[in-house]
């Protein structure tokens, strides 16, 4: 049948208008619209000439109808839409009486019809409309498959930040209500043309709406001149003979990816730059070339860089910059053709013989007075370099018999000396953000609009540098040493206001109880004494990536576990960044150069070190696509994933690498006590371990063999817990997936055994040492090559599937689930094969089993990248105290601290100072302060100068003061504050007519749409403060308008919650009853959380992972939840008995393959 396509569009735009809210994401990138209206109007108002029927509404027919869509050129080819079980044929016929139409014959697999008119149409001319990257028949997810090809190519018209499709909107000046000033300035400067695409950010969307221009507009005094060639050609080491201000930093080389890491802090001081080109030997031709080491100090045995250097190029790059950058007026250099006229200085240096050694007659001359501790020569064959050169070689060099690897290398070290130089020596280090200018030159060649010039609009340093690395002129992001100079900077920033804020912090009344007045803090004395606080190194809280903020990440999810239950899924995810080709094709496409169809590792790595700003952005790219497209998509891979959280993690080669837990609905949960069959029946699922046949699934098999296998030559990592393995592999073959609990039970028929199982006669009882020789003959005969499938290992080895079981349970001390695997397929790691082969890389999934295994995951990989740093802080913490500094010059101690041991890679140092996401849930997390003499943070001083100094009203509202605040209504009223925290957002202002306005001026509150929050709140043992503990679950739980919600302030808090009866609209009921009855929505996993904090709490005690021999502390362990509270028991009262003695509690996990045992005793 023939079928305008008028009608497929008419049928598609009701569609989308009836489920707007399942399309208007889809419709806004295809036509940037955002409403219904205007969608309706912009397809209704099109002509039936050109109303084609597009990409957007052909997918949605697919995916509505469940349709494989074959859409047939006059060439021959097709092009397919969708993966439904159902074909249908679309023949475009084109043109036809000036009217573009599609004819379409529709045809069914059920009908088996065929195009009679194109018969010559064979599979081999069948074209998938899809992407480059990874696509097959298995392609699923064509959402994300094709967010794979976007890349950041669209620039924003207002901030010239180069941004994905996601990211902006089309620009149109008609849109917006700006000023005169505004409109003239976008059109002079930016050039709007309306018949052309033009884009905006969705920062600078905002601004433009209200009327201005955001602070990273490029007009905000934020536009860079062009670069000469003459500064581009220098390497680093010239590029630090020109800089009058040299940014000392510690370069390191990362393993694999030789991507480049940065080791302590960043310390720019001022040279001389006069002196430095005065004792440069002049060039006699343009082909001089000498070798320089540039030093701290001269005395110093390492150097800072080491390189051959152009003396020609220094000087004309100086000469440029002393004609076009102000910054150079004041610095007395010599001109080309003075230095040129000058009378050549003959100067001895150490010769070396044939065989590359010092002889015994070289000489060493000294420099000119003037130079004098400014420049050394002479050999330095004997010094220690303490970085990596700009040009160092990572693999073994590729050096023949004819040719060295760098002639004019070779030719400077075989014939000339090695100056050494220190241009900054004697020099005090400067402000790094008020020396932009000077310390990178070769980035701002006129030294105008430097993060200090003055602005119109004032900019953070982290916006200021965002511009920057995400700017079209992508000289920023392509260098190394600015990116950390950033990083540094923008963190120095933060944690100087972190400690303006924290000396900010007290509590409402002196230690003596005097209430604190306004008129207090203005005197200096007063203030000190009240501003006194103790909070260690806490105050780095908010700087992304700190020890402080990982920990206080680790409480969030540890409220998040106890108001939502226990995670379904354990993942995590590896880059492969050889294998997805889009993020070399990305960096080569912004640079201009084609993209080669094979390159070697080297040249791989070359290329995302040219521009490692887009190559961590890509990954992020994926990441987010990954999970919105894929992980929480409607096909529910993995079950339908209700909440999740990940951190990302960077590893030692540099790479990002993503930790994942997943929250599924209806997920069984794994119980010790009864059958478990729909546990393993959800396992068997979602996760395998199989490598399919190329005949099976070639794609699959191919991502399995090359990204899903561990290393049989175990690697350092394996070996960090002092075992073969940490990771557990090889791993046994099991008939069928089985989860294995430990017991003692000796006897294998009183286990509860498969009816289909075939026993072994021979096994009536085992122990121990059998089950270990079991183990070991098993091993044994698995490393035989002949051996095919798992019932010849079985039977060589003498042994059932319960037998294998029973040994397992012997060994272990906890339970460990075992998949179904083959004996070719014991060093595969666990994977699901929807994510596998989206995600095209290394990944591991993990069902969770008990709260224990929940816990030791997330102490184990979730905080575990900054644990020593945190050791370091808790030192300096300590010694700071013990020398009775003040509260801010501790802060100041700490932060010194942090910013000079830090060590962090470069994409890293992209990740922080770009605000990409280290860390993304579900839900929002809202502290509730339950203390009633909580700390509280004081107005700024300018606002405390015009307060009465009576004024007691001094302090910033918290989330318990709007609570007291809301409306006085039913809903309101019999709303608890845990419910009010969870259930609402607080504003400041708002012009949303949602909004409901709290009283005495505190804000305003709007509902939560999407998801209910989590709260956390400082938890209370009630065995150890019962009036606390009641006090906090009623101040949470039971619904008050006041500070006092007793009906007798006489009574105890812990009689009031079990006697105490109140009226409210449904009549008489317990205050018991209520709180409960609020409670059941936020404490699904109290006692495990309160376990968690038993053990992690303790500052004084240290948790280290081994492998050694069993224990019998595996008793806790096995008795599973209910053994929780008798470990926590435990722990807490031996732990009271080591602190007695002066020692410390140590955590060791036990155990040989493929066992895990817990112990604690005091340490050494």
């Amino acid at each position: 049948m023939l079928i305008e396509h008028t009608n497929i569009r008419d049928t598609v735009v009701n569609h989308i208008i009836n489920n707007w809210n399942d399309w208007h994401d889809q419709v806004r990138t295809y036509h940037n619209i955002s409403d219904p209206i205007h969608y309706f109007q912009y397809m209704g108002s099109q002509s039936v000439e050109t109303a084609l029927p597009g990409e957007l509404e052909i997918t949605i027919v697919a995916q509505l109808y469940d349709l494989l869509i074959r859409i047939h050129r006059m060439s021959g080819k097709a092009f397919e839409v969708g993966n439904g079980s159902n074909t249908v044929n679309l023949l475009y016929s084109g043109p036809i009486d000036n009217g573009h139409y599609d004819l379409m014959d529709i045809t069914t697999n059920h009908e088996n019809n065929v195009l009679s008119n194109h018969s010559n149409v064979t599979q081999q001319q069948v074209v998938r409309q899809t992407t480059n990257t990874h696509c097959s028949k298995h392609n699923k997810y064509p959402k994300f498959t094709k967010s794979l090809q976007e890349y950041p190519s669209l620039v924003c018209i207002n901030c010239n930040r180069l941004l994905f499709r996601n990211q902006v909107l089309k620009f149109c000046v008609s849109n917006y209500t700006i000023d005169t000033d505004v409109y003239r300035i976008l059109n002079s400067k930016l050039g709007i043309n309306e018949n052309t695409n033009q884009w905006v950010c969705k920062c600078c969307h905002q601004h433009f709406k209200q009327g201005d221009m955001s602070c990273q507009a490029q007009d905000n005094n934020l536009e860079v001149a062009p670069l000469p060639s003459i500064l581009t050609d220098l390497n680093i080491l010239e590029r630090h003979l020109v800089t009058p201000t040299i940014p000392f930093m510690k370069l390191v080389t990362l393993p694999k990816s030789f991507q480049r890491g940065i080791s302590g802090p960043i310390v720019c001081v001022p040279a001389d730059l006069s002196k430095t080109v005065h004792c440069l030997p002049r060039p006699l031709t343009d082909s001089t070339l000498i070798q320089v080491k540039l030093k701290r100090k001269l005395e110093y045995v390492g150097h800072h860089l080491h390189q051959v250097v152009d003396p020609l190029k220094i000087i004309t790059a100086l000469d440029y910059l002393k004609h076009k950058n102000p910054l150079y007026s004041h610095i007395e250099i010599s001109t080309l053709a003075e230095i040129n006229d000058e009378a050549q200085s003959a100067l001895t240096v150490t010769k070396e013989n044939s065989s590359g050694l010092p002889t015994n007659s070289d000489t060493e001359n000294t420099p000119n007075d003037d130079c004098n501790s400014k420049l050394s020569f002479g050999s330095d064959s004997n010094e220690v370099q303490d970085d990596l050169i700009d040009n160092e070689q990572h693999t073994l060099p590729s050096i023949t018999c004819l040719q060295p690897a760098d002639v004019s290398q070779y030719a400077v070290d075989c014939t000339d000396g090695i100056y050494s130089i220190a241009p900054a020596e004697s020099n005090t280090p400067v402000n790094a953000l008020l020396h932009e200018g000077t310390a990178f030159p070769t980035l701002f060649p006129d030294g105008q609009n430097t993060f200090s010039t003055p602005r119109s609009k004032k900019i953070s340093p982290s916006r200021y540098f965002n511009v920057r690395l995400l700017s079209a002129e992508t000289r920023f992001a392509q260098s190394p040493e600015y990116t950390f100079f950033a990083q540094y900077t923008t963190e120095l920033h933060q944690i100087q206001s972190s400690i303006a804020i924290a000396m900010r912090k007290g509590k409402k009344q002196t230690s003596e109880g005097k209430v604190i007045t306004s008129g207090m803090l203005k005197n200096t004395h007063d203030l000190k004494a009240i501003m006194e606080q103790d909070d260690g190194y806490r105050f780095l809280q908010k700087i992304r990536g700190t020890p402080a903020y990982w920990e206080s990440t680790l409480k969030d999810l540890f409220a998040m576990i106890r108001q939502l239950g226990i995670p379904t899924w354990f993942c995590s995810f590896s880059a492969a960044d050889k294998r997805w080709k889009e993020i070399v094709s990305a960096i080569l496409i912004q640079k201009g150069e084609e993209v080669p169809s094979n390159m070697d590792w080297k040249t791989h790595c070359d290329i995302i070190a040219s521009n490692p700003v887009t190559a961590a952005r890509m990954f992020e790219h994926r990441v987010q696509s990954f999970m919105n497209n894929v992980i929480l998509s409607d096909k529910h891979p993995i079950g339908e994933v209700i909440d999740y959280f990940y951190r990302v993690e960077f590893q030692q080669r540099g790479w990002p690498h993503l930790h994942c837990l997943f929250w599924v609905r209806n997920a069984p949960q794994y119980n010790p006590d009864s059958d478990n069959s729909a546990v393993i029946e959800f396992i068997d699922k979602y996760v395998s371990c199989s490598i399919p046949t190329p005949h099976e699934d070639k794609e699959l098999n191919e991502i399995i063999c090359s990204v899903q296998l561990h290393s049989k030559n175990h690697s350092k990592s394996c070996k960090k817990s002092r075992t073969t393995c940490r990771f557990k592999f090889p791993r046994p073959p099991m008939k069928r997936t089985c989860i294995v609990s430990p017991t003692k039970n000796k006897y294998i028929d009183d286990i509860q055994t498969n009816p289909e199982s075939d026993k072994s006669d021979q096994a009536q009882c085992i122990d121990d040492e059998k089950a270990k020789v079991i183990m070991q003959t098993f091993w044994k005969l698995l490393q035989q090559q002949d051996i095919s499938s798992i019932e010849e290992l079985y039977k060589r080895a003498g042994i059932s599937h319960d037998i294998l079981v029973k040994v397992l349970s012997l060994l272990t001390c906890k339970e460990a689930i075992f998949l179904k695997r083959n004996p070719n397929e014991c060093w595969v790691n666990n994977y699901n094969a929807d994510l596998l082969r989206t995600w095209n890389g290394n990944m591991d999934i993990q069902f969770v089993l008990n709260p224990y295994s929940c816990i030791m995951y997330i102490v184990s990989y979730i905080s575990k990248a900054e644990r020593e740093m945190g050791n370091l802080l808790k030192s300096a913490q300590e010694e700071a105290r013990q020398g009775n500094l003040d509260a801010i010059s501790q802060l100041r101690k700490l932060g010194s601290v942090y910013l000079t041991h830090r060590e962090l890679s470069l994409m890293e140092a992209v990740y922080r100072v770009t605000s990409m996401k280290l860390k993304s849930s579900s839900r929002k997390v809202i502290f509730i302060p339950l203390d009633p003499d909580s700390q509280r943070i004081t107005m700024p001083l300018s606002q405390l100068k015009h307060m009465p100094n009576d004024c007691e009203d001094i302090w910033f509202s918290n989330i318990v003061d709007k609570y007291y605040a809301r409306p006085k209504t039913n809903q309101y009223s019999s709303m608890c504050l845990a419910s009010f925290a969870a259930q609402h957002h607080i504003k400041t202002t708002s012009t949303n007519t949602s909004s409901i306005s709290l009283d005495d001026h505190h804000g305003f509150i709007q509902k939560r749409i999407r998801k209910c929050a989590v709260i956390r709140y400082n938890r209370i043992k009630m065995e150890a403060d019962p009036e606390k503990y009641y006090y906090g679950i009623l101040k949470l739980y039971f619904p008050h308008t006041q500070k006092e919600f007793r009906t007798d302030p006489n009574e105890s808090y812990q009689t009031f919650f079990q006697t105490g009866t109140v009226q409210d609209l449904h009549g008489l009921n317990t205050v018991k009853d209520i709180v409960q009855t609020n409670m059941q929505q936020f404490e699904r996993s109290a006692s495990l959380i309160f376990f968690s904090h038993e053990v992690m709490g303790k500052s004084d005690f240290e948790i280290f992972f081994k492998f050694v021999s069993k224990s019998w502390l595996g008793l806790f362990l096995r008795l599973g939840l209910r053994g929780l509270g008798l470990f926590g028991l435990f722990f807490h009262n031996l732990a009271s008995e080591l602190q007695k003695n002066g020692s410390k509690a140590v955590i060791l996990e036990l155990g040989v393959w493929p066992i895990s045992k817990t112990l604690i005793g005091p340490l050494a």
